[in-house]
């Protein structure tokens, strides 16, 4: 009953609200969201040096977590082909203001990455009113949902894609002639960008759920299509493993495999819910 009159409630200040109402609204949304990215950025400027040697550039170490965790694994099951050779990655900065930019765009990254749950919960808090009461109770625990998604991509992306696309990056020759050097900004581009799209890639259930309310998605299109995404993920878990065991691709693979899924489960159970709503009316 309590939830009713609520919803009555912001209904009502929601057709009071106009069209520049909306917009002054969203500008709000919008500049907490920036200070929340600006307070996370200062104290990643703040922590520099840590941050650069214990998490920026830690991959690049041939001592990093994942490539010890892959020798043992290797060593106890002999597969050879998972324990990674390399020396560490020596990057090279070649611009007179490389090193100061590398440090303000990577702050800036490092923030928008801390401060992620904080932008979407902004966004939710302005498409809220927009809900009906039942689909509000059904959608309130989503920040908690796409938090934990986004978070898991990162380190997926951090512990996994990056050590095996920089295993292959290093060790990866056309000719013995020719030295693999990184430029610092090639570097810092590749593995930010790398983390930060498997952290939007694993909000895949969450975008589903979304397509599947408004109807643009179905678990019949994404079961129709499943050979061609299983294709799609091998030939990327391919390209990007160095050694073409099944080990190291199934290290890729599996867990968007499991994304995928799990994406086909969320799609089916909101066409079931959709379909219970119209019998009963």
């Amino acid at each position: 009953m309590q939830d009713k009159l609520i919803q009555k409630e912001e209904d009502k200040n929601q057709k009071e609200m106009g069209f520049f109402d909306h917009i002054e609204e969203l500008r709000w949304h919008l500049i907490r969201s920036v200070i929340a990215i600006t307070i996370g950025s200062i104290i990643v400027f703040a922590y520099y040096n840590w941050f650069f040697e214990n998490v920026v550039f830690a991959p690049a170490k041939s001592s990093f977590i994942t490539y010890d965790i892959l020798c043992q694994i290797g060593e106890k099951l002999h597969i050879d082909q998972i324990c990674f050779h390399f020396e560490d990655i020596e990057l090279l900065n070649t611009e007179l203001s490389g090193q100061i930019m590398t440090q303000f765009t990577t702050s800036f990254i490092g923030g928008l990455i801390l401060a992620f749950p904080y932008v979407f919960w902004e966004i939710w808090r302005f498409i809220k009113p927009a809900l009906q009461v039942t689909e509000l109770n059904k959608t309130r625990p989503i920040l908690f949902y796409v938090s934990i998604l986004f978070l898991l991509g990162v380190l997926f992306g951090y512990y996994i894609m990056t050590p095996f696309w920089l295993a292959f990056a290093q060790t990866y020759l056309i000719s013995s002639s020719i030295k693999n050097l990184f430029s610092l900004d090639n570097y810092i581009t590749g593995v930010s960008t790398l983390v930060f799209c498997c952290g939007l890639i694993f909000e895949l259930p969450v975008i589903v759920y979304f397509l599947s309310k408004l109807g643009l998605m179905t678990p019949k299109f994404m079961r129709d299509y499943r050979r061609y995404a299983y294709v799609c993920i091998v030939i990327l878990g391919a390209i990007i493993t160095p050694q073409t065991d099944v080990f190291s691709l199934a290290m890729i693979c599996i867990p968007l495999w499991v994304l995928y899924e799990l994406s086909i489960s969320v799609s089916a159970r909101v066409y079931i819910q959709k379909q219970k709503l119209q019998n009963v009316q």
